[in-house]
């Protein structure tokens, strides 16, 4: 599904990575059974939640660490943005500032008109051309992907070199670290996993380097925050093959 500007104008998509949305849900069910299925009971608890484009679930206007976010990003409207589980709103609306022109972004629930360049797809399988954004986004998205290792590799793969990657996590202290191939429950109706900050940390540092961040919200136990990275020339290697298109 696409959005209502041309997704087949710069940045191009890589045919060898453009795969149907019905292939791609094949290839993750096989690689990551357990955790696909948790997948879809916390999505079909959430749904209710986006059709109502409910202020605690999306990033619409009224949302106070969304205008936080865009704030700390700073965003420009010369840059190319690839927003990597973008919701089902129409603009993110930490996305305000960018020209919707030039917004791209990648989210497996369809069926809402967004404002920008949409494309109907897992994170995993990210299909444009390797650098081809100035700025990549994640926006409370991390704990929602099936396999985080593959989804970094792909914003380090897409994102140009000098360009940014700007992150919003949302952090439990004590939460296991995930392991999608081991997953065996939810750790709540709408999550499969939360993050942990060692985990995150493990996970971005080989391969970005931060350049600042920004605590949004801490209650000793929970916390929101902003990370902005650039990133290093080496991809991060796993012993793990986890889908078509790893890196």
């Amino acid at each position: 599904m696409l959005g209502r500007h041309d997704i087949d104008s710069f940045p191009e998509l890589d045919p060898e990575r453009v795969i149907s949305f019905q292939k791609q849900e094949e290839i993750l069910a096989i690689q990551y059974s357990g955790a696909m299925g948790l997948w879809y009971e916390a999505q079909a608890n959430s749904e209710p939640l986006y059709a109502q484009e409910n202020v605690n679930s999306l990033s619409v206007e009224g949302h106070g660490r969304a205008e936080e976010f865009r704030e700390f990003m700073g965003i420009s409207k010369d840059e190319v943005i690839l927003d990597i589980g973008c919701g089902t709103q129409s603009l993110p609306s930490y996305l305000a500032d960018a020209d919707v022109a030039k917004v791209y972004g990648i989210d497996p629930i369809g069926g809402s008109y967004r404002a920008y360049n949409y494309y109907e797809g897992f994170a995993e399988f990210v299909p444009w051309y390797s650098e081809s954004f100035d700025r990549v986004i994640v926006a409370t998205s991390f704990d929602h992907f099936i396999d985080p290792t593959v989804v970094i590799n792909q914003v380090h793969r897409v994102l140009k070199k000098g360009g940014t990657f700007e992150a919003w996590v949302f952090f439990v202290d004590d939460a296991p670290d995930y392991d999608p191939h081991e997953v065996k429950q939810r750790m709540d109706d709408f999550h499969v996993y939360h993050l942990n900050p060692n985990y995150w940390t493990n996970l971005v540092q080989p391969i970005f380097n931060e350049k600042k961040h920004h605590q949004s919200f801490n209650d000793g136990y929970k916390a929101d925050t902003f990370f902005s990275y650039k990133k290093k020339d080496q991809l991060l290697v796993t012993k793990k093959c986890s889908t078509k298109y790893p890196q």
